[in-house]
């Protein structure tokens, strides 16, 4: 090198470690980062690059000029797998357009889908495994969430119009088209067929697993890696109805996972060794457990949940429970008048608001399980939705006969004494309910609404102002508006009167709810 040359180096060298100085000062702005990147990049300087940019990412991880620079780097030193990684966290977290679909998917075919090392697996190699269609706004949170975990990636694409398939790839996903046939568990079962590893975690694209989960998750196979054993997992369905039946308040355990008001659980087996003895059965709603059963093969529960954010998009979930819907009348042809097939159906006609239907198939049910109380309570709640009172009321003290301590058979119970003009028994049946339930927004609700219309309004006023600051404050003036609507029907227009003098003070003391 000759002098001039030397001379010259150190400018840039001084420039760099300025540059640095000022780049960790605050969250930088893509003026400086290009100033920093393109001085690196003149200098050959790609490792001091690459590294300021690793610390850069940690100290503003949402920064993604921060991370799409980490990627030129990468790129400029050919470590596709570095770039790789920073890419699929990119796309899980931006929207991405078809310019860094295209971009990504390049970078993807210098590596290829992901490999299994059985070598050095020790019978403990996982496939994801999942089941898609038209799913690109959430299937890169999910994939991203678990790739640490996952040897190999499943997804079985039923007729996507977007890019769901290309953003699995991306990903590293070994992708087939499927012809679909209203039928889920044919779609399960193909993508057991693809799969190489020594268990299989199924999960939809709507879903993910906390990253704090995920070593629970692989120690569980590590336990259980010599024995041939169904992992049942809960499922927080999360969702912005207050009353789900089982209905839980968010509570922080999980910060960047909960969503919505709160959730509602269901469990299923989610987790097991990859064998022809276990396979799904039903065209919808779609489980392995009558196979694990059939085959005797034991099943053991886990602690940990899969968030599951389907509920809260309310316009695709109804789109879903319609062709589900269908679906569902076929599988009891197929199957008989089956106790879990019966209930999917009545769940579902009342997703879809189909009340008539849905109070048929629960009054199916107990003739087959009369002491079936969640079919008692949603009878009570359907009742209560085509305004039969009496019959609400019924249902739901039948409810409470089988389960006296279930607190939506005792919610059911209050609001159906409430609308048959009693709210005097509505008040003290929902005050000790929140006074359980804290978190009960619904019971809170309502426990207002009897307080108003009994002229407690101390009682009342306090509930409604709790109400506005709490997650459900944006609905508290809609949900006023239909009770009183739905009093004035039932001739209580006394009640629709207090209520609706208690909304309009509610108003003019000039709160603004929370949302």
């Amino acid at each position: 090198m000759n002098t001039n040359q030397a001379n010259g180096a150190a400018p840039k060298q001084e420039k760099l470690s300025a540059l640095e100085q000022r780049l960790f000062c605050h969250d930088p702005g893509s003026g400086i980062l290009h100033t920093y990147y393109n001085a690196a990049i003149e200098t050959r300087k790609y490792n001091r690059a690459k590294k300021t940019f690793e610390q850069l990412q940690r100290h503003f991880p949402g920064n993604q000029n921060i991370r799409s620079l980490y990627i030129a780097t990468c790129l400029q030193q050919n470590d596709f797998s570095a770039a790789m990684d920073a890419i699929e966290t990119l796309v899980a977290f931006s929207k991405p357009d078809d310019g860094l679909i295209e971009t990504s998917l390049s970078v993807r075919s210098k590596i290829g889908p992901r490999k299994i090392n059985q070598s050095r697996s020790g019978g403990t190699t996982i496939a994801v495994c999942m089941v898609v269609k038209n799913e690109q706004a959430c299937i890169g949170p999910c994939l991203n969430a678990v790739k640490t975990i996952a040897d190999e990636i499943i997804v079985i694409d039923t007729g996507s119009e977007d890019r769901t398939a290309d953003i699995a790839r991306i990903f590293g996903a070994r992708v087939f088209s499927f012809e679909w046939q209203d039928d889920f568990s044919a779609a399960r079962n193909c993508s057991l067929e693809k799969v190489r590893s020594n268990w299989v975690l199924i999960l939809d694209a709507d879903e993910i697993i906390a990253a704090k989960d995920l070593i629970v998750l692989k120690n569980i196979i590590h336990s259980h890696k010599d024995q041939l054993i169904g992992i049942s997992i809960e499922t927080r369905n999360y969702t912005n109805v207050a009353n789900a039946l089982h209905w839980q308040p968010n509570e922080g355990q999980y910060p960047q996972q909960e969503a919505g008001l709160g959730w509602f659980p269901s469990r299923k087996i989610r987790l097991f060794p990859r064998t022809d003895k276990i396979y799904f059965h039903y065209p919808i709603h779609e489980l392995v457990e009558p196979s694990i059963k059939a085959a005797g093969i034991a099943i053991a529960k886990s602690d940990i949940p899969i968030h599951h954010y389907g509920h809260l998009n309310e316009t695709k979930n109804k789109i879903k429970a319609q062709a589900y819907f269908k679906i569902g009348y076929a599988k009891i042809e197929q199957i008989g008048h089956n106790v879990t097939a019966l209930r999917e159906l009545a769940v579902q006609a009342g997703q879809l608001e189909y009340w008539s239907e849905a109070l048929d198939l629960w009054r199916r049910l107990i003739q087959i399980k009369p002491d079936f109380t969640e079919a008692y309570v949603n009878m009570a709640g359907a009742c209560w939705q085509v305004k039969e009172y009496a019959h609400a009321l019924k249902y739901a003290q039948q409810a409470l006969r089988f389960d006296p301590v279930l607190k939506e058979a005792h919610f059911n119970a209050a609001i159906s004494q409430l609308m048959l003009g009693r709210a005097d028994e509505a008040a003290v049946i929902l005050s000790q309910l929140v006074v359980k339930h804290d978190q009960y927004l619904a019971a809170k609700f309502m426990w207002g609404v009897s307080c108003c219309v009994l002229e407690d309004e101390s009682c009342s006023r306090d509930i409604f102002l709790n109400l506005t600051q709490s997650a459900a404050g944006r609905a508290l003036t809609i949900a006023m508006k239909n009770l009183i609507q739905r009093f004035r029907e039932a001739g209580l227009n006394r009640y629709a009167a207090l209520l609706t003098q208690s909304s309009v003070l509610l108003r003019q003391t000039g709160i603004t709810c929370k949302g």
